[in-house]
């Protein structure tokens, strides 16, 4: 799993694979209380917020270094989705290149189709929420990697890998290249 990343290959490991995940319990607790004060869509509980324990992980913090701008607008609560999507390049949501990030709170779950980003994408229809939903069938030949988020933790995407989230709470946010 991504976890055992080194400093030094994690932008190739990003690349190469179209996902990072970090446990990290400090961003698991933030999102939880959030989520129990009924605070997860707050304005305030935005990237900056979040920054400062992503960037405690070395890990993450030399992957963050390479997208430096904030997408202030993408601050959003997000739950489960059990059907694969992905952002895509198109979206009025994500820029190009960027990186999406979702804050995972204790239990929250998610399945990436590994280098599934690298693949043609062409002719999706956009759902309400923003996401291009895949079939089942065009995530088929992509090995899965299942994520269960103990204690919460980050995960880390490409705009256009095949992944979905069957359980939890998370907060969503975009940041992308100069």
């Amino acid at each position: 799993m991504s976890t055992a990343v080194a400093i030094d290959d994690v932008s190739h490991y990003f690349d190469e694979h179209g996902f990072l995940y970090r446990p990290l319990k400090r961003v698991g607790t933030m999102v939880q209380n959030l989520y129990d004060d009924e605070r997860l869509r707050d304005p305030t509980a935005n990237f900056d917020f979040f920054k400062p324990i992503l960037e405690s992980d070395p890990v993450l913090r030399k992957l963050l270094e390479g997208y430096p701008v904030t997408v202030l607008e993408i601050n959003w609560p997000w739950g489960k989705f059990d059907e694969y999507y992905c952002w895509g390049r198109s979206s009025p949501f994500v820029f190009k290149p960027s990186l999406a990030i979702y804050v995972l709170a204790p239990g929250s779950k998610a399945t990436c189709c590994d280098r599934s980003h690298k693949r043609e994408v062409k002719g999706l229809s956009r759902h309400p929420n923003g996401t291009l939903p895949l079939s089942n069938e065009s995530m088929e030949p992509y090995e899965k990697k299942d994520i269960e988020s103990e204690f919460g933790g980050v995960l880390c995407v490409h705009p256009l890998l095949g992944h979905r989230m069957p359980n939890g709470v998370s907060k969503f946010f975009t940041v992308r290249k100069k």
